[in-house]
């Protein structure tokens, strides 16, 4: 905003995946969310037991305060979630915000997209999702 602040959020997908005993990562900061004035903010979507096991929306904020671009934070969370079981149907999506307004999407399943919009845009535009594979 215009004091430089950052937020992050994310909803869950619903009452259809809320199996009994079943928390997923959006209300646990640091997994499905996390922002940080300094460095930048990050979101999730997808299986929230795999950004749980990581801390993958942290640890991508994290490695932007060690000194990693945008895009080299969100390869490495990537890498990250890579070593996880990825059986059909577990896959998970990033978006990422830098502190100067740099952003970019990532994912674990190629072909994926976000939408980007900020106050002097009048549409939304849609961007490709960085892939590990890609």
């Amino acid at each position: 905003d215009q004091r430089g602040d950052i937020a992050s959020g994310v909803s869950t997908s619903g009452i259809a995946w809320k199996y009994p005993g079943r928390v997923g990562d959006s209300p646990i900061v640091g997994a499905g969310n996390y922002s940080d004035n300094r460095y930048g903010a990050a979101a999730c979507t997808g299986m929230g037991e795999l950004a749980i096991r990581v801390s993958t929306a942290r640890s991508l904020v994290l490695y932007m305060k060690m000194g990693m671009s945008l895009h080299e934070a969100g390869m490495e969370a990537l890498r990250d979630l890579s070593v996880m079981e990825m059986v059909e149907g577990r896959y998970m999506n990033i978006v990422a915000l830098t502190p100067d307004g740099q952003h970019q999407g990532f994912t674990t399943v190629a072909g994926r997209k976000y939408l980007h919009m900020h106050a002097a845009m009048s549409e939304p535009e849609l961007l490709d999702r960085t892939c590990l594979e890609e």
